[in-house]
């Protein structure tokens, strides 16, 4: 064989007959360049004939060398194409004594390295594929993100083995359909997982939604789904692909950022922020709604100077202590916020309009 760069010839493979000894490793990185009179026949004629090496023609002087030197005294060779490209030869030889080759084993030598072309192509296609399904499992692995595909036509589902692993289930037990990938979402999320389902597969339009899986042991993964659905000329449902994604990191990042914007870090209660946003839409509610709200205004006396007297590590105690004490006293029957260094906001909305608010705080 030809190597990659087209620089050096290779035997790759030798048969014997019996009682010959292989020269395979004596024709090893032969310079592509050393053989000019080699590559005129295969131009001109389109194969190699050479019924007696001592009577190569002068011009080939450098291939004489390259066989007297094996003991050759005969050789047959053909070229060896996939489409266009050269990619080797295949040659049979003879030691013992000079040989003939008849127009039959011609023909039949042709014919041989016309499938073993065919069969080399093949052979090059199927690495070319399982390299590329390589690259894509490991770029699915990295992205954490598999692809399904379905055939209405003969009724076939396949996923690739990213979503078996997203899923953590095994090939040999689980159904790659919308039915086994519902059952794994979880209870809260199925009704919307399957309306959307529904009404992207009805209009043939795309399908994206974010949800999350219930795994085994109770196990909650996030996960966003993207698909697509294309119909035949006459409107039939022909085929549905698209991916599914492990956000489950991505939803934890956003939800601590979340946290961050909307919630005080000392005291784990809502800030500032999240209090105006609560604030807007319980003043909404109870306007439509013919309800009040009662906001408090609670600070500490002197906190400064105890603060600066004890240290901010007392400080922040007595502060998260206070939070802790209101969370009890308040339960769920109000909304507690910390809006600045000592003052905290307690809420109380959603009231009918005869209830005594003074009675709240009591």
């Amino acid at each position: 064989l030809i190597n990659t760069d087209g620089l050096y010839m290779d035997n790759t493979h030798e048969w014997c007959a019996a009682g010959i000894e292989a020269e395979i490793n004596n024709l090893q990185n032969v310079p592509t360049n050393a053989t000019p009179w080699w590559w005129s026949q295969f131009r001109d004629v389109g194969h190699v004939l050479v019924p007696c090496v001592s009577d190569m023609p002068p011009e080939a002087h450098n291939e004489y060398h390259i066989l007297e030197s094996q003991g050759i005294r005969s050789v047959c060779v053909y070229p060896l194409h996939i489409g266009k490209e050269l990619i080797g030869f295949m040659g049979s030889d003879a030691v013992a004594e000079g040989h003939h080759w008849g127009p039959e084993v011609i023909q039949f030598l042709s014919l041989m390295s016309d499938l073993l072309s065919i069969a080399l192509g093949h052979r090059q296609l199927h690495q070319k594929r399982a390299q590329a399904i390589s690259q894509l499992e490991r770029a699915e692995q990295l992205a954490h993100l598999g692809h399904w595909y379905k055939d209405y036509a003969s009724d076939t589902e396949t996923c690739s083995k990213e979503v078996l692993r997203i899923l953590e289930r095994d090939a040999n037990n689980f159904t790659p359909n919308i039915e086994s990938y519902i059952e794994l979402a979880h209870p809260d999320d199925r009704a919307s997982l399957y309306r959307s389902y529904e009404s992207a597969k009805a209009s043939l339009g795309e399908w994206h939604l974010e949800h999350r899986i219930l795994l085994d042991g109770d196990k909650v993964k996030h996960v966003e789904i993207r698909g697509r659905f294309d119909a035949t000329a006459d409107g039939c449902l022909a085929i549905s692909e698209g991916t599914v994604q492990d956000v489950t990191e991505k939803v934890r990042h956003r939800e601590s950022l979340q946290l961050l914007a909307f919630q005080d870090s000392l005291t784990d209660l809502p800030n500032r922020r999240s209090l105006d946003d609560t604030l807007l839409r319980e003043m909404e509610y109870c306007e439509h709604n013919s309800r009040r709200l009662v906001l408090t205004l609670l600070d500490l006396d002197n906190f400064r100077a105890v603060n600066h007297q004890h240290g901010a590590a007392l400080g922040d105690a007595l502060l998260k202590a206070l939070a802790q004490r209101l969370r009890l006293l308040f339960n769920d029957t109000a909304v507690i916020a910390r809006v600045g260094g000592d003052e905290f906001v307690v809420l109380f909305t959603r009231l009918q309009p005869e209830d005594s608010y003074f009675q709240q705080l009591n």
